[in-house]
This record gives structure tokens, sequence and C-alpha cells, in this order.
């Protein structure tokens, strides 16, 4: 009768420690997948990172380049303040009205039609034909 005791609690024993076998393999196998999945998740972080960098690389060359531009205006922008401080152009024309006042009016003029020829609209006009010019004979 011992030998059937002895064999219930192997028996038990052994069911159990199958038991705990099982439940740690699917943990294993939970881990296993969650793993794979935060790696996955870390390469496109790394590459999202990479990506980042190329851009912020970028926009600092963008930068630099339009600061490096926005001095180069300054100093024109400083040239042509300093002709103007320098010369007391009301006295010349005063003076001189026939010297100042053609080139004002020339250049006022070439900056007017530049500025018609930057927001003329395209014309679409002379695409079509007009019916009334052709010649059918």
């Amino acid at each position: 009768m011992h030998f059937v005791y002895i064999f219930v609690i192997l028996g038990i024993v052994a069911g159990g420690a199958y038991k705990v076998f099982n439940d740690q393999m699917i943990r294993m196998e939970f881990l296993a997948s969650e793993k794979a999945a935060l790696e996955v998740q870390a390469q496109e972080q790394e590459a999202a990172l990479q990506a980042l960098e190329l851009s912020l690389t970028i926009q600092r060359e963008a930068t630099r380049d339009m600061q490096t531009h926005a001095a180069d205006i300054q100093e024109q922008m400083d040239g042509y303040l300093k002709i103007f401080k320098d010369h007391d152009f009301t006295r010349l024309a005063r003076a001189k009205p026939g010297l100042i006042e053609p080139r004002a009016n020339k250049a006022t003029d070439a900056v007017f039609t530049d500025i018609e020829n930057d927001t003329k609209k395209p014309d679409t006009s002379a695409d079509s034909t007009d019916d009334s010019l052709r010649d059918d004979s």
C-alpha cells in the first residue's frame, strides 16, 4: 500500500513539474515574441533617428547659407545707405535739377516696368486663333 501512496505522490509531483515546465515554456515564448517586437521597434526608432539627424544637418546647412546670404544683403544695404548718407541728393537736385531728375525718373520707370512685368498675367489670347482673320480660300 505504501507503493500506491508513493506512486500517487510521485504522480502529483511529476504533474506539478510538468505544469510548471509548460508555464515556463509559454512564458519564454511570450517573452521571445516580445523581445522580437522590441528589437523591430528599436530598429525603426534607429532609422527614424538617423532620418532626423540627416534632416537636422540639412537644416543647419540651409540656415548657414541663409545667414551668409542675409549678411551679404546687409552689407549691400549698408553700402547703399552710406551713399545716401554721404551725399545730399536734395541739395544736389536743387542745384542741378537736370542732372538728378532724369536719372531718378529713368530708374523709377525701370522699377515700375519690372514690377508690371513680374505681376502681369500671362497672355493666353495669343495662343488661340481668331477665326475672322483666317484665310480659308
